[in-house]
């Protein structure tokens, strides 16, 4: 999870490589970490989770990812995942607090930074939006996708 002591050396290096091949592998060792909890338990519901999100289950999913934040509140990633599911049922605002939650748990979450951008993107808030791309650009320089959001505000 997010106290992995394996984290700070991934997330320094993530910041300073010039090597997008690099950046990539990194970013992925780091979600590899971020999904993982100590609790069996809420690593089956993540998984499940994630199946029916990408399954589009979006209603069933939620279910899954609240569950996980009452079982592990403290795990990072399960706020992160309630916050997605959020987002993609267009209910902005509860997306935004699960990020808030996301990111009191781990403040370089890449990915929730740049979840709040596109929140805010949808909320008509581009300055909140440009504030959050930026943000995630710091941790994690490599992110097209945010770099392209910026570019498009």
């Amino acid at each position: 999870a997010q106290d992995d002591g394996r984290l700070d050396d991934l997330f320094e290096r993530l910041r300073i490589t010039a090597d997008a091949g690099e950046a990539s592998n990194l970013e992925a060792r780091i979600w590899r970490i971020w999904l993982r909890s100590s609790k069996a338990k809420v690593n089956a519901l993540m998984a499940g989770g994630v199946r029916r999100m990408d399954g589009g289950e979006l209603a069933k999913a939620r279910d899954t990812f609240a569950k996980i934040t009452r079982l592990a509140p403290k795990f990072a990633e399960g706020w992160s995942k309630l916050a997605t599911v959020n987002y993609l049922l267009r209910d902005y605002n509860a997306s935004a607090l699960d990020i808030a939650r996301t990111l009191s748990l781990e403040p370089r979450h890449f990915g929730a930074l740049s979840g709040l951008g596109l929140v805010n993107m949808a909320l008509d808030r581009p300055g909140r939006a440009l504030k959050s791309f930026r943000e995630a650009l710091k941790i994690h320089p490599h992110m097209q996708g945010v770099r392209s959001n910026i570019l498009r505000l």
